[in-house]
C-alpha cells in the first residue's frame, strides 16, 4: 500500500472514528438513566413513567425516616409521586381470601317456652345479649353482641395483586335452629361493605338472635330478663343453635365473578351444664321473686350490676369456679348435625337442677401455628395468688391505675381491677381506698365464704351470701372499711371504674376516664389475673425466644393493619386475619394466597415464581408486616460486593455521617434511595443535589455544584454514568460493583493516584 493509500485510510478511520464518538454521545444524552437490564429498554426517562409503575408500583411503601448528619443533614421533604392501583377494571382474575372474626364462638342457647312451666324449659346455655337496644345498664355499652363478622379481601391478579374497590360482596351464611323438635338448618345473606379507607377490603356482620322479640320496648322491659309468658307475651324468635355454620362469599367485579367458603365452629356456653336451666331461680323466691329467663349474663356479667343493685358475682371471682377448667365453660362441644337429635333435660348437679341432655363431638378450640397453647398460655392463669406476710398495723400498700385498659372485647379488667388480701385473724382488716380526681369510683369486698347460691332474707355480707361496697363518692374519699374479727382466708376486692348511679328500683352506672388509685391493707394485697384479650406482640417481639422471637414490627391484632399502603395514606391497610386467619387458628399463608402469579417484568418469573418459599420472597422484600416495593432495607447485605463496591463510594462515603464518618452503611444508601427500595423513581441522581447550591441537598462545596453547561455537558450522566456491558444505551451508577457514584469519572480519577 503505498503512501497515498495510507494517509487515505487513516482520514477514514479518523472521520469514522469522530462519526462514531458522536453517535456515542447523542445515545447517551438520550438514553434513560435508570436502566440497567435489558427488562428496561424502551422506558422514558420520566418521573412516575406509568410503564414502570406496572411492575414496580403495586403497592406505596411507608415512608422511612432516616437521620441525616454531615454536608447532607438539609434533606428537604421527600416527593410523593406515588399512584393509587385501585380501580373497578378488573384486568385478571378475582384473588378472594377470606376469614371470620372467630374460628370458634360460643351461642347461649334460649329455647321455646310461653307455658311459664319449667318442666318444659328449653332454655340452655349461658345466653349473652346484643345491646341493640341497650340494656341501660352501663354507659358506654359493654362490646357484647351475638355476632361473627365475615372478612373478604379482593385483589386483581393481573393488575400485581393490586386491590379492586368497588365490587358487589355477599356472604350466604348456613345457621342452625333448634325448636325443641327439630334440628335444621337455614341460609341468610349478608352484605359486605368497602371500607372506604382500605381499599379491597369488605366485610359484613351475621348477628345471632337471642331467642325472642320482646313484648316490651326493650332490654329495660322485664321480659329482657324475665319469662315473657308473664308479661303479656310469647317468644317469637328461636335462638340460633351450636353447630357447625359455613359462610360462602360471593365476589363480582366487572362481570367477573368468584366464590369462596370459610367457616366457624358454634359451641354451647357451659354453665347450664353444671348449674342446670333457669328453673333453679323459679324455685328460689329468695333470690328471685319471678321466674326467671336463661340470660345469666344480666345478672352474673362483667359489669355485675343489676337493676335491684344486688351483686351476684362474676364467674371468674366466684371461689366455687376455681378448680373448674376453661373448657367447662368454654366447650368444645361439637353438634353433628347427624348425630344429634335433640336435647332432654334430667335432674342432677347444684340443687337438683335440669341438665341438658344431648349427642355432641369435640371440637379443637385452638389450632394452627398455636395448637400446642393453652387457654392460660394467653388469657392468663386465673388461679389467685397467695399474698405472703401476715397483719401489719402500718399497711400494705399498693397502687394501680383503672380504666386503662380498652379491649376490642368486652373484658373484666375493662371496668375493674381485682385483689386478692389474705386475711388471718392476727388483728383486724382495715382498707383504705383513694383515687386522684373528682370522679366517682368504688369497690367490691367478697369475703372467703361468698356464695351467691346461700342467699337468705335478708341478704348479710357477714353470711358470704351479698359483697360488702361501696359506692363511694369523691366527697368521701378516703373511703374506709374495718372489720375487727375478719373470717380467715382470701377475700377478694373489686375496684369499680364506674359511677354507681342508685336510680331507685334501677341501677346502673358511668364508666369514667383512666383514674390513679392507692390501695392500704393491714393485711398483705396483691392483684389478682383476669382473662386477658391478648396481642400478637404480647409473645413475638424482639425480647422473646424460640419461635415467638422476631425483629420484624409486629402490629397489635385490633385494629390489626399490616404489610402494605394500598390507597397511599401513610398506612398499612391488609387486616391481620388476611394473612394468618382467625385468633384461634393463626396460619401463615404463603405469599402466594395473595399474589398468585409473576407481575409483569418481575425479575422472578414463571415457573421459578410459583415455586419460591416465603423466606425466598422476604428475602428481597423485608419485613412481611411492612414489605418494601423491592430489595428490602438492608441494602449492602444483598448488593455487596456483586452489585455495589462501598470501597469506592468516595466522597460519597460521607454522604451520612450518622453511623460515622468515612464508612458505607445502609444510612449513605438510604440518602439517595430515600424510600428504601430499588424503584428507579425513588432516586436522587446527581442533579438533584450537584446544581447550584439549591437541589434536594446544599451543597456547600463549590467543586461539587454542577453550573451550566459545565465541561460543555448538559447532563452529569454522560460523564458520570458509565453504560452496562452489552447495552451502551443503559447508564449505571453501581455498575455490577466496578465502580462507586462516581462512575466513570472515578476510573479517570483513579489514573492520577
Amino acid at each position: 500500500m503505498d503512501r497515498l493509500d495510507i494517509e487515505q485510510c487513516t482520514k477514514l478511520r479518523i472521520a469514522f472514528l469522530r462519526i462514531h464518538c458522536a453517535l456515542l454521545i447523542l445515545i447517551i444524552l438520550i438514553s434513560p438513566t435508570y436502566a440497567i437490564s435489558d427488562i428496561h429498554n424502551g422506558l422514558k426517562n420520566e418521573t412516575g413513567n406509568i410503564d414502570c409503575l406496572k411492575c414496580h408500583q403495586t403497592h406505596k411503601v411507608l415512608k422511612p425516616e432516616t437521620t441525616q448528619s454531615g454536608i447532607f443533614q438539609k434533606l428537604q421533604s421527600m416527593p410523593d409521586n406515588f399512584q393509587s392501583f385501585s380501580s373497578s377494571g378488573v384486568i385478571g382474575n378475582i384473588t378472594l381470601i377470606t376469614s371470620s372474626g372467630q374460628n370458634w364462638y360460643q351461642q347461649g342457647i334460649y329455647g321455646p317456652n310461653a307455658s311459664g312451666d319449667s318442666s318444659t324449659d328449653k332454655s340452655w346455655g349461658w345466653t349473652f345479649f346484643d345491646e341493640t337496644p341497650a340494656s341501660g345498664f352501663i354507659t358506654p355499652l359493654e362490646t357484647v353482641t351475638q355476632r361473627n363478622k365475615i372478612y373478604a379481601l379482593l385483589l386483581d391478579s393481573g393488575n400485581n395483586s393490586s386491590p379492586i374497590t368497588g365490587a358487589q360482596v355477599t356472604s350466604n351464611i348456613t345457621f342452625w335452629t333448634y325448636n325443641g323438635i327439630s334440628y335444621s338448618n337455614h341460609t341468610s345473606q349478608i352484605q359486605l361493605i368497602e371500607d372506604i379507607s382500605r381499599s379491597g377490603l369488605y366485610s359484613g356482620n351475621f348477628y345471632f338472635y337471642g331467642g325472642t322479640d320482646y313484648s316490651g320496648s326493650d332490654m329495660g322491659s322485664c321480659d329482657g330478663c324475665h319469662l315473657t309468658y308473664y308479661y303479656g307475651g310469647t317468644d317469637t324468635k328461636v335462638g340460633y343453635f351450636p353447630g357447625n355454620y359455613t359462610a360462602i362469599i360471593t365476589a363480582i367485579a366487572d362481570g367477573k365473578t368468584t366464590t369462596a367458603k370459610t367457616s366457624f365452629e358454634v359451641t354451647p356456653w357451659g354453665c347450664e351444664d353444671c348449674h342446670g336451666s333457669g328453673n333453679q331461680h323459679r324455685t328460689n323466691q329468695i333470690i328471685v321473686p319471678r321466674d326467671m329467663d336463661s340470660a345469666c349474663y344480666l345478672c352474673h356479667g362483667i359489669t355485675q350490676i343489676t337493676h335491684d343493685g344486688t351483686d351476684a358475682g362474676n364467674p371468674h371471682q366466684n371461689t366455687a369456679h376455681r378448680n373448674i377448667e376453661c373448657i367447662d365453660c368454654h366447650t368444645n362441644k361439637s353438634l353433628d348435625p347427624q348425630t344429634f337429635n335433640g336435647v332432654s333435660f334430667t335432674r342432677g348437679g347444684f340443687n337438683n337442677a335440669p341438665l341438658p341432655q344431648y349427642n355432641h363431638g369435640t371440637a379443637e378450640l385452638n389450632g394452627g401455628t398455636h395448637i400446642s397453647l393453652s387457654c392460660k398460655d394467653c388469657h392468663n392463669d386465673l388461679m389467685p395468688p397467695n399474698p405472703s406476710g401476715g397483719y401489719r398495723l402500718d399497711n400494705y400498700t399498693i397502687s394501680n391505675t383503672i380504666n386503662a385498659y380498652a379491649p376490642s372485647f368486652a373484658s373484666l379488667q375493662q371496668f375493674s381491677d381485682y385483689y386478692v388480701i389474705n386475711t388471718t385473724q392476727g388483728g383486724p382488716l382495715n382498707l383504705s381506698f383513694d383515687w386522684e380526681g373528682t370522679s366517682n369510683i368504688g369497690f367490691y369486698l367478697y369475703p372467703p365464704n361468698f356464695n351467691p347460691k346461700n342467699r337468705s332474707t335478708p341478704l348479710s355480707p357477714n353470711k358470704g351470701d351479698y359483697p360488702y361496697y361501696d359506692g363511694s363518692t369523691f366527697t368521701n374519699k378516703p373511703e374506709k372499711f374495718s372489720n375487727n374479727t375478719p373470717l380467715s382466708g382470701e377475700w377478694i376486692l373489686e375496684v369499680y371504674g364506674y359511677d354507681l348511679i342508685n336510680g331507685g328500683w334501677t341501677w346502673s352506672g358511668i364508666l369514667q376516664a383512666p383514674i390513679n388509685y392507692t390501695i392500704k391493707s393491714t393485711y398483705p394485697i396483691e392483684r389478682k389475673n383476669l382473662p386477658k384479650i391478648p396481642e400478637c406482640n404480647d409473645c413475638h417481639n424482639s425480647g422473646a425466644s424460640n419461635g415467638a422471637f422476631t425483629t420484624d414490627q409486629i402490629p397489635d391484632w385490633s385494629p390489626g393493619f399490616a404489610h402494605v399502603d394500598t390507597n397511599n395514606d401513610g398506612a398499612p391497610d391488609i387486616q391481620c386475619r388476611m394473612c394468618h386467619d382467625t385468633m384461634h387458628d393463626i396460619t401463615v399463608k404463603n405469599c402466594r394466597t395473595c399474589h398468585t402469579i409473576a407481575p409483569i417484568n418481575h425479575p422472578i418469573q414463571e415457573p421459578l415464581f410459583t415455586q419460591y418459599t416465603p423466606a425466598e420472597c422476604l428475602n428481597c422484600h423485608g419485613d412481611p408486616h411492612q414489605v418494601t416495593s423491592a430489595g428490602g432495607t438492608d441494602c449492602i447485605a444483598c448488593h455487596s460486593p456483586d452489585d455495589v463496591n462501598i470501597s469506592k463510594f468516595g466522597r460519597h462515603a460521607n454522604i451520612n455521617t450518622s453511623d460515622g464518618v468515612g464508612n458505607v452503611t445502609n444510612n449513605d444508601c438510604w440518602t439517595c434511595h430515600y424510600r428504601k427500595d430499588m424503584l428507579r423513581s425513588n432516586v436522587y441522581l446527581c442533579e438533584s443535589c450537584h446544581i447550584n447550591s439549591t437541589g434536594i441537598v446544599n451543597v456547600t462545596n463549590a467543586s461539587l455544584i454542577k453550573g451550566d453547561f459545565m465541561h460543555g455537558m448538559t447532563t452529569c450522566k454522560a460523564c458520570h454514568a458509565p453504560s452496562t456491558p452489552g447495552f451502551p444505551t443503559a447508564p449505571a451508577y453501581h455498575l455490577n460493583g466496578d465502580v462507586g457514584p462516581l462512575g466513570r469519572v472515578e476510573r479517570i480519577l483513579e489514573k492520577f493516584k
